[in-house]
């Protein structure tokens, strides 16, 4: 199988890789391991590709963690690394061949162990192939773009036109209520930092990672649990997910809000008001 090593690529920029069951590889704080998983674009993980002696180096664009291959071969890809030694460089080698959308397919070589990489059964990037023909290929795009906002806004759930208020009594859990916007909470929005917190508590939102609780203005400082991507679609409707457990937010049936959505079908629409 003819390949030439890392044509196409430039290097220092982010992309989004997807595999050949049409998934796209996904990583986050609460998993770091790499899985060919996510159904939508907006739920990748992207990765910042450089330049290193031997290869290359792949650095998760959120956590800015460098992803590692295990020397043994028996677990996954893991962007788990905060500085480079050998088990962190890798060779991205072009498949000559392209999609019929014409996008160019590359395979990947661990420098641990100098094995390619494939899937499993869970979709898992493991260090494992012998040879190029055994190999996952992988075409290579943009990432996801970041629609988080930036300023004072207040969060209405797009279906019903009720308003998001921090339940203080209830732990400051995220509600949705019925009433005039006055009564409903203002959040500050810190952008690419990927946080909010109430204005009125000053207390930062938090996820959990099994989605099990709802979400709650109850931290201090914004730590991996508090961070959220924003998808905002042509109408101005935002989806919103926890990067904790990469699960959309919804509206549970007491009004919660919660991060325990699979995928965007699932997901609640919401509106973002901004307030001057």
């Amino acid at each position: 199988m003819p390949a030439e090593e890392e044509e196409g690529l430039e290097y220092d920029t982010v992309y989004a890789f997807r595999a050949s069951n049409g998934r796209w590889v996904s990583s986050h704080s609460g998993r770091p391991d790499l899985v060919a998983d996510a159904r939508s674009l907006s739920q990748a993980a992207g990765f910042a590709v450089s330049f290193a002696p031997g290869g290359g180096v792949l650095r998760h664009a959120t956590s800015k963690q460098y992803v590692t291959a295990d020397i043994s071969g028996q677990h996954p890809l893991c962007a788990a690394r905060e500085k480079v030694a050998a088990w962190e460089i890798f060779r991205l080698v072009s498949l000559n061949c392209k999609t019929g959308s014409g996008e160019r397919r590359y395979i990947i070589m661990a420098g641990s162990n100098k094995r390619y990489v494939a899937l499993d059964e869970a979709g898992r990037l493991m260090p494992t192939a012998t040879t190029p023909e055994a190999a996952e290929s992988f075409t290579i795009g943009p990432p996801p773009v970041l629609g988080n906002p930036q300023g004072r806004y207040q969060i209405v759930e797009k279906e019903t036109d009720h308003y998001v208020r921090v339940d203080s009594p209830a732990g400051g859990r995220l509600v949705v209520v019925a009433g005039p916007a006055c009564d409903a909470d203002m959040f500050v929005w810190h952008g690419d930092a990927m946080s909010f917190q109430c204005e009125r508590t000053g207390q930062f939102v938090t996820a959990s990672p099994d989605g099990s609780s709802p979400l709650s203005a109850a931290r201090e400082v914004a730590m991996a649990w508090e961070h959220f991507w924003v998808d905002i679609d042509d109408e101005g409707e935002a989806t919103i997910r926890a990067l904790v457990n990469d699960k959309f937010v919804r509206i549970g049936a007491d009004g919660s809000l919660i991060n325990d959505a699979e995928d965007l079908s699932r997901a609640t629409h919401f509106v973002l008001e901004k307030i001057i």
